[in-house]
């Protein structure tokens, strides 16, 4: 493969968790394989792309003729042969580019709206079916990081679905603190508030406990006068987080996609408490490392310790196996041949 383009709205190289996280490890990815990788970043900002390729500024109008001609003289100029979309943002653009076209996706978003209108929550947008499912067909590959949404794209006509994991890599890290802790790094996204306020009551009186990440800068995350709460507010990296603790939390009920929270514990040598929707959509044998409880309101502390007994020495073997760079980018370099 000679030039691979990312085209994306979102600064991943400033984004510290989930989707930062797993398209810088794309990008990577891309690099292993590609002669040449640039990146086109698409902003009504004022931010700029420090990577190799360019920035398109546009306003919140949307996407107009010139920005099209742009793109497509972008593309030429540059012997571009595979244009990779992050998100299916650009569908009507993928359609006149001179070249193969990819769109990696982390939901299927009228699945993610259905979950959230399940659990009585409104979703942002209002996202049609059959719409979104025309738009994917426009892409000559279309990248699905949870395995069972890449099966259901498939049953619903999109043939060139295909699934692709993330690619982190393994690398055990070790809580230094001297102290057995556990905790919850998220963002501020409706199911990680939702689930930290169905466990509040439990986390509210019991210890030590670590937070991090934009929820626990949040009013949701207020534990005033928890004995032993460490709050790393928002850290530059998710190691920070992971090197203070032996066992994360992901209480999600509901969304799409794959959790990345779950996948960055994983490759960090850490077991989980989780709900079965956390581990929707990863490989077989993952259930060997997460604690699952669907009802939230008993999570409790004997729950915390059969996560804490979890044994991990078999963690790095499949984690590998599943979502090594070397694995995901044969599995890549299989779906572009």
């Amino acid at each position: 493969m000679r030039h691979v383009c990312i085209i994306t709205t979102h600064p991943f190289w400033l984004e510290p968790l989930g989707c930062g996280t797993s398209l810088r490890s794309r990008y990577e990815l891309l690099k292993s394989i590609a002669t040449k990788v640039s990146v086109l970043f698409i902003t009504h900002t004022d931010q700029s792309c420090p990577l190799p390729g360019g920035t398109l500024r546009m306003a919140d109008t949307g996407v107009q003729a010139s920005h099209v001609a742009a793109i497509q003289q972008f593309v030429k100029d540059r012997e571009v042969s595979l244009v990779y979309f992050s998100y299916d943002q650009f569908a009507g653009l993928a359609r006149v580019l001179p070249c193969k076209t990819a769109v990696e996706i982390h939901d299927v978003m009228h699945l993610r709206q259905q979950q959230f209108e399940a659990f009585g929550y409104s979703f942002p947008v209002r996202v049609d079916a059959a719409q979104e499912i025309s738009s994917l067909k426009c892409y000559d590959h279309v990248f699905a990081i949870n395995a069972s949404e890449a099966e259901y794209l498939q049953r619903q006509g999109v043939a060139q679905a295909a699934y692709l994991p993330p690619a982190i890599p393994f690398r055990r890290i070790e809580n230094g603190s001297g102290i057995w802790r556990f905790g919850l790094i998220a963002s501020q996204a409706v199911p990680n508030r939702d689930g930290f306020e169905q466990i509040k009551p439990w986390l509210a009186t019991t210890g030590p406990l670590v937070l991090a990440g934009p929820l626990a800068v949040a009013d949701v995350a207020a534990l005033s006068g928890h004995p032993s709460l460490t709050n790393l507010g928002v850290v530059d990296s998710p190691a920070d987080f992971y090197r203070c603790i032996d066992v994360a939390l992901s209480p999600v009920r509901f969304g799409a996609g794959l959790k990345i929270k779950v996948l960055e514990a994983l490759s960090c040598g850490k077991s989980v408490l989780a709900t079965s929707h956390s581990i929707e959509g990863f490989p077989g044998g993952i259930e060997r490392f997460v604690q699952i409880e669907d009802d939230l309101s008993a999570w409790n502390d004997r729950q915390l310790e059969a996560a804490r007994d979890i044994d991990t020495r078999e963690l790095a073997g499949w984690y590998q196996e599943h979502f090594s760079p070397e694995r995901v980018s044969d599995l890549l370099t299989a779906h572009l041949s």
